[in-house]
């Protein structure tokens, strides 16, 4: 149906906004949800007929993938459900596609979606991630090395300004044979 699915409205930080059906550029006001008022949507991740919408009190909202629906207003009402308590990106700006699916940063460390089973895929090094600054950790940001088949995210610490720190997950045999995965 060609939609493009907007947060991070500073006058409404809990609402998720959808574009016209195959006009990008015509989002209507009526077509608001606000799924979980009172959190700030800090995320949102397209999968494979999903669409998971993050809030900053760690909860998860997931909506199926509407098909051609032309009005979406009563579908997202009727569809739009808690898909976990705890595990939402705290920084946009670390989620990324990988082939084992979506990774991002959260609060006990980095998630890995497969499918539809959210697991912490940096339990390794979750404590590493209990003194990060909160407000920093917003700024964070990640990226797939497709040619290393690796995700990488870098953190600041205390009030540094710059993300200096770097946590990298080499994907390769788990991509290959099923394997685990490497952190670094």
């Amino acid at each position: 149906a060609g939609r493009l699915w907007l947060a991070g409205d500073p006058v409404n930080p809990s609402s998720v906004y959808w574009s016209t059906a195959g006009d990008q550029q015509s989002v209507p006001i009526l077509n608001e949800c606000i799924p979980n008022p009172g959190a700030e949507v800090t995320g949102l991740t397209a999968t494979e007929g999903l669409l998971l919408i993050h809030f900053s009190d760690g909860r998860i909202f997931s909506m199926p993938h509407p098909g051609d629906l032309v009005d979406l207003k009563a579908f997202v009402s009727f569809n739009v459900t808690e898909f976990t308590r705890k595990g939402a990106s705290i920084s946009h700006y670390s989620i990324q596609a990988t082939p084992l699916g979506p990774m991002w940063l959260g609060r006990e460390g980095i998630y890995l979606l497969r499918g539809t089973s959210l697991s912490l895929a940096s339990p390794k090094i979750t404590p590493s991630f209990l003194n990060l600054n909160r407000v920093r950790a917003r700024y964070a940001c990640a990226m797939y090395l497709d040619d290393q088949q690796g995700y990488i995210c870098w953190v600041s610490r205390g009030n540094n300004r710059l993300n200096e720190e770097a946590f990298y997950c080499d994907m390769g045999e788990a991509i290959q044979e099923g394997g685990e995965l490497k952190w670094n």
